[in-house]
Formats: C-alpha cells, sequence, structure tokens
C-alpha cells in the first residue's frame, strides 16, 4: 500500500485510489484486526457491563437517598457508554465502508463528497469523548464551569483539583 494526499488535500493517508493487490489485502487485514475485532470487543465488554448495573440487587431492602444517587449514577454511565459506543461508530464505520468500497467495488465510482467526508468523521473521534462526558454528566459540568471560571475558592473548595473528587 502507499500513502496519497486525501481528497479534503488535509493530510495524507492510505491511497484507496491507487487498487492493488498489496492495498486490497492490507485493507481487508486491517478492517478486520483494526476495526471489526475492536468493534465486537467494545460492543460484548459494554453490552455485559450494562447487563450487570441493570440486574437489580437483592441486598437492597429499602430506597434511600444514597440509593436513587447511585441508580442515577449507574443510568448516567449507562447513557455516556452509549454515546461513546454510538460516536466511535459514527466516527469510523464511514471510513471502513468507503475502503470496503475501494476493495471490492469501482474506485471510480466514489462520489468526491463521500471520499471527503469519512476521513474527516475520523479526526472527529479522538475529540469527541469529552464532548460526550461533559453533556452527560452534570457533576462534570458544574466543576468544568467552576474550573473555567476560577469559581473553586467561592465554593468552598480548598482547589480546583477533579482528581480529589473523581479519584
Amino acid at each position: 500500500a502507499r500513502y496519497g494526499l486525501e481528497p479534503s488535500f488535509q493530510s495524507c493517508t492510505i491511497d484507496w485510489r491507487h487498487n492493488d493487490a498489496s492495498y486490497k489485502s492490507f485493507t481487508v487485514v486491517y478492517f478486520v484486526l483494526g476495526f471489526l475485532v475492536p468493534a465486537c470487543i467494545v460492543v460484548v465488554c459494554y453490552r455485559t457491563s450494562a447487563a450487570h448495573i441493570r440486574v437489580p440487587k437483592p441486598t437492597v431492602v429499602r430506597r434511600t437517598d444514597m440509593n436513587d444517587d447511585f441508580w442515577a449514577n449507574q443510568e448516567s454511565v449507562t447513557t455516556m457508554v452509549v454515546l461513546i459506543v454510538a460516536a466511535f461508530f459514527a466516527a469510523w464505520t464511514p471510513y471502513a465502508v468507503l475502503c470496503l468500497w475501494a476493495v471490492f467495488g469501482n474506485v471510480a465510482s466514489v462520489p468526491h463528497l463521500v471520499a471527503v467526508l469519512p476521513p474527516l468523521f475520523c479526526k472527529t473521534a479522538s475529540a469527541i469523548n469529552p464532548f460526550i462526558y461533559f453533556f452527560s454528566n452534570p457533576r462534570i459540568r458544574t466543576d468544568i464551569y467552576a474550573l473555567l471560571t476560577c469559581r473553586c475558592q467561592a465554593m468552598g473548595r480548598r482547589s480546583c483539583s477533579i482528581e480529589e473528587d473523581y479519584c
């Protein structure tokens, strides 16, 4: 496989338009080991975790405020995990499909917009998770707002260390 400019001319990537045997074999192996296997692992692990979280605990006899907070937090975590998994698939699936299209289809038939958007989606993958954390967890929003506005002292905290609160 060789490298070339992306259709958006922003960076270099594997040149999927040069569709020779080495590109095809590289792409199929990378699709399986770099996308399909990790995606299956993510789905199985998060599904198992979510199922474990949702199983009622027989040791809880009566509802208390602490139990309500615990389960509300578990639902928040489950929502956050679902969003993270969905973001992973939204970011990487279009590019995987584009690469497979180049391997098994006609490279010349790939529209320019379809060639430009998937690499841009991939680039968002590394930046989207912090936004998911921010929007799905009210405590993180409050602490980041306090950190950005230097209001930790006014909140009665001796410092703005997030590690103290979350670790």
